[in-house]
């Protein structure tokens, strides 16, 4: 499992810029009153979702007794916030980055790093 994290930290990285990124052009945006164009908005939408569904998991820790023995450590309370910000630093990186080659990389990476965390699923020998 330290492998699939540590290998994981690049699409971390790129999903972080990408929100941070991306919710300075929505309030840039929202100051100039131009948020009707079709791209923000759909990034806002997607961003939107993603940042409540995991505020709604991340801001309740503190008030909760014990949380990672009632299960608020499970993926699938965090995995839609987490597909939702993934879109977006993929949506980010088509966007600024033009160039093909670095495209086919990312696609081989992505792989790479699902074949990785499905290699887990399958039990081991003793």
């Amino acid at each position: 499992m330290s492998l699939a994290v540590k290998s994981a930290v690049l699409l971390s990285a790129l999903t972080v810029v990408a929100v941070v990124t991306y919710l300075l052009r929505i309030v840039y945006f929202r100051r100039r009153a131009r948020l009707t164009s079709r791209p923000v908005l759909e990034q806002t939408v997607i961003l939107g979702f993603s940042v409540a569904f995991y505020a709604n998991i991340v801001l309740c820790l503190p008030y909760i007794a014990n949380p990672y023995y009632w299960g608020y450590w499970l993926a699938r309370l965090v995995l839609p916030s987490l597909v939702g910000f993934v879109f977006i630093g993929f949506v980010f990186l088509d966007e600024y980055v033009r160039s093909r080659w670095v495209h086919l990389v990312v696609v081989g990476y992505a792989v790479a790093q699902a074949m990785l965390h499905l290699s887990f699923l399958w039990p081991r020998g003793p």
